[in-house]
């Protein structure tokens, strides 16, 4: 299931990659399908399921197993620059901007603000609801920011916020690691 407005001039798109999913609105959506999403749309993504969120040649978001997102804000400027707006509730995403577009997604969770920091930044997510955030850079830079407190996470790093803490130092988190997180997350919600 996957519930969503329809719009065809939307920014953005959502595909159900994996199982089912719902956008919190009008329709329901299975495998392979697509719906246009505007600011204000919820996702939830069912146990199990995958599903991408598009925002077409700017950025791209996976989301996994549980996700629960807010799509808060959506801006494309004239000139090409996309900014996205995004609240994690709960579950897991990997956030991948494009090299070749101007692009900047912040993310927030009740323990944290994420921000994208350089084009071409890919970095993960994981929410448990009531207890932590967990950020991994793979490519590129982010600011993670709780309770008045700023961490950088580059490349090869990763930063943890536990519930009324500021982030954690950012620690080493080598790329095959991630790169293998990635792929057996894709495969299995166990991952």
């Amino acid at each position: 299931n996957i519930l969503v407005t329809g719009n065809d001039q939307s920014l953005a798109d959502l595909t159900v990659v994996e199982s089912t999913a719902k956008l919190l609105k009008i329709t329901d959506l299975q495998k392979d399908q697509k719906v246009g999403v505007q600011p204000g749309d919820r996702i939830e993504v069912d146990p199990g399921s995958r599903s991408i969120l598009n925002f077409h040649d700017a950025l791209q978001v996976e989301l996994f197993h549980n996700a629960k997102v807010l799509l808060q804000t959506l801006n494309q400027e004239s000139g090409g620059s996309t900014e996205v707006a995004l609240n994690l509730s709960q579950g897991h995403m990997l956030v991948s901007l494009s090299e070749s577009a101007v692009a900047r997604v912040t993310v927030e969770t009740a323990d944290s603000i994420i921000k994208t920091l350089e084009d071409g930044t890919e970095f993960a997510i994981c929410k448990a609801p009531d207890k932590l955030t967990c950020v991994a850079v793979k490519k590129g830079a982010a600011e993670v920011f709780g309770q008045g407190r700023k961490q950088i996470v580059s490349a090869g790093e990763a930063s943890y916020i536990l519930k009324d803490q500021p982030p954690s130092a950012a620690i080493c988190m080598p790329p095959e690691t991630f790169s293998s997180w990635e792929e057996s997350y894709r495969a299995s919600a166990d991952a």
